[in-house]
């Protein structure tokens, strides 16, 4: 059986190593028994090309989805969700935009770990129309 400290600790190095590969600057929230995620949602905090997220790091299932809705809805603020599956070199995403025009959320994408919500890519690689 795995430890879940150590399995946690692999998938956020993954994450660490995907966000700066893709741009971002990150700063990753200290955790501790006695410590919570940044807002009680944000394992790290990410910044590119200007923008801000807060950014929460699952490992083999998205879990509760509405917690993240309701957060950004109730604060507007850039989140993304990056999700690693064992034995799976590239994450899948989903993203709330603050930016976005008309906002909806988004679904499990994954093409090449890049973040596709209503037209923007934020992995800087391209933009889906």
């Amino acid at each position: 059986m795995i430890n879940k400290r150590w399995k946690m600790s692999t998938t956020n190095k993954k994450a660490r190593k995907w966000l700066t590969r893709e741009g971002f600057l990150i700063y990753t929230v200290p955790h501790s028994r006695f410590s919570k995620d940044a807002f009680g949602i944000a394992d790290m905090i990410a910044i590119k090309d200007g923008e801000i997220f807060l950014v929460q790091i699952r490992t083999n299932a998205w879990g509760n989805m509405e917690i993240f809705e309701d957060f950004f809805q109730k604060n507007r603020v850039n989140m993304l969700v990056i999700l690693f599956k064992d034995r799976e070199k590239e994450p899948y995403l989903r993203s709330w935009r603050r930016f976005s025009p008309d906002y909806h959320h988004g679904d499990d994408n994954k093409e090449n770990g890049q973040i596709i919500q209503d037209g923007h890519d934020v992995g800087g690689k391209k933009e889906i129309k």
